[in-house]
């Protein structure tokens, strides 16, 4: 059975307010560590489900849509991208085809 793309606002309220979130995994195969709290660039820098703005960590390869975030630009694989609105990091899980929630909450 085909897993079922699920979204961000879904994988926010299905991690709750834990204070560190497992690392999504797109249906494309595309993973992202998307993280907010008081140590993320993240708006605001606490843990709850609700934010404005979060950090993404480490994608597996380069993403346009955040390039411009990017604490390192030369290593887009290798750095971290601080305070990105909720609304791109939309666009980026649906760019990938969606969250697949059954390998992204495999060991969570």
């Amino acid at each position: 059975m085909e897993p079922t793309p699920i979204t961000l606002t879904e994988f926010m309220i299905r991690c709750g307010t834990v204070r560190h979130r497992p690392k999504i995994v797109c249906m494309d195969g595309f993973k992202m560590s998307v993280q907010g709290n008081e140590m993320a660039y993240s708006i605001p820098r606490k843990t709850g489900p609700q934010f404005s703005a979060m950090e993404i960590g480490f994608p597996s390869e380069p993403e346009d849509l955040i390039i411009t975030y990017a604490d390192n630009p030369a290593d887009p694989t290798g750095t971290v991208y601080g305070y990105i609105p909720m609304k791109l990091i939309e666009q980026v899980v649906l760019k990938h085809g969606g969250i697949n929630a059954d390998v992204t909450f495999e060991d969570f």
